[in-house]
């Protein structure tokens, strides 16, 4: 199956896990699409994600559950499922949030970071 990405949108790099794909463009925009992307949502086409005031991406990680960004600040952006841990925000109960923030306690600027069914990472300098 052909995807169409919007126009003028060409991906250089791209992830695939669990029902959901992501790309970043040549522009260092993040575009995704597939089942429950970060969690709950379904996107049918190519959707262009907002990482903060519009920030450039770098390199993602993404699962069944959640989706972390950073950003070529090396700063560190995560959304989706908060049930057990995953998005390091120490809470415990179960919650989703639907939209990228950065992670505030974290003290050091990421470079990569990867992600698998309940939990993530990032490595900083």
């Amino acid at each position: 199956v052909k995807v169409h990405l919007p126009a003028n949108v060409s991906c250089s790099r791209l992830w695939v896990a669990d029902g959901a794909t992501a790309c970043v463009s040549r522009a260092q925009k993040l575009y995704m699409w597939g089942y429950r992307v970060g969690g709950f949502q379904n996107f049918l086409v190519p959707t262009k994600i907002e990482i903060g005031d519009d920030h450039n991406v770098s390199t993602i990680g993404l699962s069944f559950s959640h989706v972390g960004v950073v950003d070529t600040l090396g700063n560190f952006w995560i959304w989706g499922h908060d049930s057990g841990g995953e998005l390091g925000t120490g809470r415990d109960s179960y919650r989703y949030i639907d939209v990228p923030f950065e992670l505030p306690s974290l003290r050091k600027k990421c470079t990569q970071v990867s992600f698998g069914n309940g939990f993530g990472g990032c490595v900083g300098p």
